[in-house]
């Protein structure tokens, strides 16, 4: 489908408004100005939107929806404790959860999602994504570690050319340092230096506590452990960081690794905040996620730049910075062709209604965006077509899954 939007308000790659006409075809943003109207377009009036990049979100759980509103949030340990102990109800509905997970993702104007797993239930939405494969000592992805399916599945050829795709990648995702063996995390650094455009994933310096336990076992910080073994790098989306010393953001920035926040899951269980302003400083790729939706609630990441702003109000980030943690930035790290306005990019576009009240005055609409909300897009496009409509649902059982 070609269309042809004419007379549309959207945000440009400099995160300026534009009043212009967009042209999509073939999935893609082919034009951007003053355009005529050809016999192929569909035309739609786009006075009445601001229209948006969709969202990338860099760091999200598909299958921890399902403990929303009631695992315990004390800490950490307390959380993962009760998911352990419930793990194999998880994995007879985790499909279904993460359908629902990944509707409200798009409901809320996400398009590209990082997570663990999912394959299955992303086969049936128009969501892009890097699903990764997951290494964790755990009771739940136990069955994912204790074989060797992981170098198989990282290196098979299907796989190979999927990475090369723009709809759905295939990583590697570690949980964290403590639920792995340091001879796995030796096989973990072969196959990445054989095969390195494969997206790495890992949680780091999550709680205090986590922090000190590598470093009495190996003398070595978290950060220093994964360099020894060539993990920092470009192609590496390092989770968390509430707990990171100046010398290992140094290295994080030296060696062009991506970083990605979840400050409002962290708020939820009292893990520590990230260094923020440090990050900044230092030119660091920074991403903002909102990990499982257990600990966060809401799958906004405009709901998620709000409270990443409020809980750091020292590093004093701009709307502008915010809006590039969700968007270009995420889009950068995952490696997909989108996250801004521009010609030659995908057509993931979000569209808000501009007369809602909300929005106004218009003179800082990226402020309004993200602190006068909540705003939901009133349409949504993935790779140029509409998503999630009341004639064309993402999920056909929808109301199913739900029951």
């Amino acid at each position: 489908m070609t269309y042809l939007i004419k007379n549309a308000t959207y945000i440009d790659e400099n995160n300026q408004l534009v009043n212009s006409d967009i042209r999509i075809e073939k999935g893609k943003i082919k034009k951007l100005g003053k355009l005529s109207q050809t016999k192929t377009d569909q035309v739609i009036n786009g006075e009445k939107y601001l229209i948006s990049p969709s969202f990338v979100n860099a760091h999200f759980h598909l299958g921890e929806t399902i403990y929303r509103g009631f695992a315990p949030r004390d800490s950490l340990k307390a959380y993962l404790s009760y998911t352990e102990s419930v793990a194999s109800s998880e994995e007879k509905v985790h499909t279904t959860i993460s359908q629902l997970s990944i509707a409200e993702s798009i409901e809320t104007g996400t398009s590209t999602i990082s997570c663990a797993r999912g394959w299955k239930a992303m086969k049936k939405t128009p969501l892009r994504g890097l699903l990764s494969y997951p290494l964790m000592k755990s009771k739940k992805l136990i069955k994912y570690y204790k074989n060797d399916l992981f170098e198989e599945t990282l290196q098979n050829e299907e796989v190979l050319t999927k990475n090369k795709t723009q709809k759905v990648k295939v990583g590697l995702w570690i949980h964290s340092l403590d639920k792995i063996d340091e001879e796995r995390l030796k096989q973990v650094s072969k196959i990445l230096t054989k095969n390195k455009k494969i997206m790495l994933t890992i949680h780091v310096g999550e709680t205090k506590k986590q922090m000190q336990r590598t470093i009495n076992k190996t003398h070595l910080t978290e950060i220093e452990l994964l360099d020894k073994y060539g993990l920092i790098r470009a192609q590496t989306n390092l989770v968390h960081l509430n707990h990171c010393s100046l010398k290992d953001l140094t290295t994080i920035a030296n060696k062009k690794a991506n970083v990605t926040l979840c400050p409002t899951s962290n708020a939820c269980l009292n893990t520590g905040l990230p260094d923020i302003s440090t990050m900044q400083k230092k030119g660091i790729n920074i991403c903002i996620g909102t990990d499982g939706l257990a600990t966060n609630d809401s799958a906004s990441l405009l709901e998620a730049c709000k409270f990443t702003f409020l809980l750091n109000r020292s590093a004093n980030i701009s709307p502008k910075a915010l809006f590039n943690m969700i968007t270009k930035n995420p889009a950068k790290t995952l490696g997909f062709n989108n996250g801004v306005i521009k010609e030659g990019k995908y057509a993931d576009l979000n569209f808000f209604e501009i007369n809602k009240p909300n929005l106004h005055p218009i003179k800082n609409v990226l402020s309004n965006l993200i602190f006068a909300g909540p705003h939901i897009p009133s349409k949504r496009m993935i790779d140029g077509e509409f998503v999630f409509t009341k004639t064309k649902n993402i999920i056909s059982n929808f109301e199913e899954l739900v029951q």
